[in-house]
């Protein structure tokens, strides 16, 4: 478990870091905060199931509202 967590949270800051850097067209960046979504709801019922211990992955990309900020 700990290696496709690992992998997921390497995911999110390799995507964190292309949503940060502002160069994204808008369709991708919609695309990429999807996915982004998707991997955060995947990895947080994972880690809840197993029960091992308590992450937020949510935490690794940036709030909603410095989403708005990035247009």
């Amino acid at each position: 478990m700990f290696r496709s967590v690992r992998h997921m949270i390497y995911d999110l800051i390799e995507w964190r870091s292309q949503i940060l850097s502002g160069t994204l067209p808008q369709d991708e960046l919609k695309e990429l905060k999807k996915k982004v979504t998707a991997k955060i709801d995947y990895g947080n019922r994972l880690v809840y199931l197993k029960g091992d211990f308590m992450l937020n992955l949510s935490d690794l990309i940036p709030k909603p509202q410095a989403w708005r900020n990035l247009k």
